[in-house]
């Protein structure tokens, strides 16, 4: 038994078996959900397991740790408090997330991101607005879609570059439209930058946009909480003009009390 960081800890089972293995992951999972007394109180918590069963003995221990460590992250992934198994898809998978972040990096330095514009109308069939959308036409791969490309965004120091671009993009295309309203979507990850208004703030001035006509969307789970910065950054951007718009809203843990307790423009 090893503690390899913070709150990872390795444990080498010698003789192993699928059979073995799986019940030693059981039991952890099952001993640390048991409550611990101390003296504040009562204090609950858990644990995920990632296993993999080294049949190759050539395999050196970084190797090793990285295959477990593989199959912890998708125990994570898979909603926490399990076990899962390292296996060979997930070495292609990680590879793939690899190559789209640097292609991804290397497609926002050559400008080859597009912004495409989905209309908002009125129930009578009026257009009043238009939804910014980011597009990624892959020398290679053909259409990248957002919902592949964004997370690994997220996920790395590529969400401010991303997300600067399509509000860039936005404002500059506003002064264009008309009196048509823009949407653009604020990714959670984004949203939570230090830095994030001041940058916002930098490029209003830059490029001059009537901020009256932009709406940013930010999703219902980035409420959570109550946290105390998230509605300060709100009020941030409402000071500098712009309209906020919850997106998803009644699609997780919905509350009306959102409603009072932010400055909230609009739901979807």
């Amino acid at each position: 038994l090893a503690r390899l960081g913070k709150d990872e800890f390795g444990i080498l089972q010698s003789n192993a078996t699928r059979e073995s293995a799986e019940a030693m992951a059981m039991r952890l999972i099952q001993l640390a959900n048991q409550p611990v007394e101390i003296e504040a109180g009562r204090v609950f918590s858990g644990c995920t397991v990632g296993v993999t069963l080294i049949e190759d003995a050539s395999l050196d221990a970084v190797e090793c740790l990285r295959r477990a460590d593989l199959a912890l992250n998708r125990g994570k992934a898979a909603g926490r408090g399990q076990y899962a198994w390292f296996l060979p898809d997930m070495d292609a998978t990680l590879r793939l997330r690899l190559e789209i972040r640097e292609d991804l990096r290397t497609a926002l330095a050559n400008g080859e991101l597009s912004v495409a514009y989905q209309p908002q109308v009125h129930q009578g069939g009026k257009l009043y607005g238009v939804e910014a959308l980011v597009r990624w036409n892959h020398p290679v791969r053909g259409q990248v879609p957002p919902s592949l490309f964004v997370p690994i965004a997220e996920e790395s120091d590529l969400i401010s570059s991303l997300g600067m671009f399509v509000l860039r993009r936005a404002f500059e295309d506003s002064k264009r439209m008309g009196r048509l309203r823009v949407a653009v979507n604020i990714s959670a990850a984004q949203f939570r930058l230090s830095d994030f208004v001041s940058d916002v703030a930098a490029l209003v001035s830059e490029t001059g946009v009537d901020v009256g006509r932009i709406e940013l969307e930010i999703t219902e789970g980035l409420l959570l909480g109550d946290d105390r910065a998230t509605l300060q950054t709100l009020a941030d951007l409402r000071a500098l003009g712009f309209r906020i718009a919850l997106d998803d809203f009644g699609t997780g843990y919905s509350s009306l009390s959102y409603l009072q307790r932010y400055p909230i423009d609009k739901i979807k």
